[in-house]
């Protein structure tokens, strides 16, 4: 835990929700009061950090509640943090409440107070205000909500996925169950294909979640959001992002956020090897799902009869970084290069 403003932010919270007993809210207002005026010692700091601890515990056993004017609001907190329209002071506070209310479904009373608050500041028009400019011509946060719940199934065209399809059943063989891992503002989004057990299995379909939970599917080019997600717009619109850019360009893009992340989009390990690190991807994986990349990639391919890797191999054997474009691809598919 960061021992920052935002953390004494949280206790003070904590404190104003009632979530300790009567002689920890003492001791506890007693850190936030003196905090401000000349800091905290090393032992104090512990004692903040278990305090916390302690009032997330009872929040836990209380209950925890949300609304449809909750979820609206959460979904404006997450646009804001997403466009960086949070200010400095409230933004590791705002990160928090979201990150609970993902951990655990709901929020308390307090919470979702904090949470209409923060978001009310960082909307379009107050940020704009804040900085004496004119009012953007934005809808409102229920507009946003109504544009994307009652939106046809036309607006949430992605475009064709059927690249990542052959890239998981490529590792099917090598995986029990290949998965695409993509960061994203709402976290790790997993993309694999339906098990046994769906009833969408053996289907062109792709299944999207992000921490376990099932955020829709993909099926002839669209999203189909799940009903809890319809309920953050914001959301919606992060996970159309990213599987936009996915389907504009499947291998550049998963390796261009491998090199941006350091961390390898099929296996989500961190990758080490420099020449990992300039591809995108290790070459287990580049074995394992087909891609190009050097002689690992080679062994995996040597019964696979396009040469759109011949001159990757040959490339990253060399040392030299490889360029995953579309059009690179496509010219060493027809022999360009």
């Amino acid at each position: 835990m960061e021992r920052t403003a935002q953390t004494v932010a949280i206790l003070a919270a904590h404190v104003a929700a009632e979530h300790l007993n009567a002689g920890d809210i003492r001791f506890a207002r007693s850190l936030v009061t003196q905090y401000p005026r000349r800091g905290l010692s090393e032992a104090q700091w512990v004692w903040v950090e278990r305090l916390i601890q302690r009032a997330d515990g009872t929040q836990v056993a209380s209950t925890l509640t949300t609304t449809e004017a909750d979820q609206q609001a959460l979904g404006v907190l997450r646009d804001a943090l997403l466009h960086n329209r949070v200010r400095a002071r409230d933004r590791e506070f705002a990160k928090s409440l979201v990150k609970t209310y993902d951990l655990r479904g709901g929020l308390s009373a307090s919470q979702w107070l904090w949470v209409k608050r923060i978001g009310e500041s960082a909307t379009p028009v107050a940020v704009a205000a804040a900085q004496g400019l004119p009012a953007a011509a934005a809808p409102s946060p229920a507009q946003l909500g109504d544009m994307v719940r009652n939106a046809p199934a036309s607006s949430n065209v992605v475009g064709d996925l059927s690249q990542v399809i052959q890239w998981l059943t490529n590792a099917s063989s090598a995986l029990s169950r290949p998965m695409l891992r993509m960061p994203s503002s709402i976290g790790r989004v997993d993309i694999t294909k339906p098990g046994q057990a769906s009833q969408y299995y053996g289907q062109n379909v792709l299944i999207i979640k992000c921490s376990r939970e099932f955020l829709g599917r993909w099926q002839d080019n669209v999203f189909y959001p799940a009903v809890m997600l319809r309920r953050n717009p914001a959301r919606v619109l992060e996970v159309l992002r990213v599987l936009r850019a996915l389907a504009d360009s499947p291998l550049q893009y998963a390796a261009s956020e491998g090199r941006r992340t350091g961390v390898c989009c099929f296996c989500a390990r961190t990758l080490t090897d420099e020449r990992s690190t300039s591809v995108g991807y290790g070459p287990i994986c580049a074995g394992h799902h087909m891609l190009p990349w050097g002689n690992q990639t080679r062994r995996a391919h040597r019964n696979h009869t396009p040469r759109v890797g011949d001159e990757a191999i040959r490339a990253a054997s060399r040392g030299h970084v490889i360029d995953t474009s579309p059009e690179a691809l496509a010219r060493m598919n027809s022999g360009e290069e």
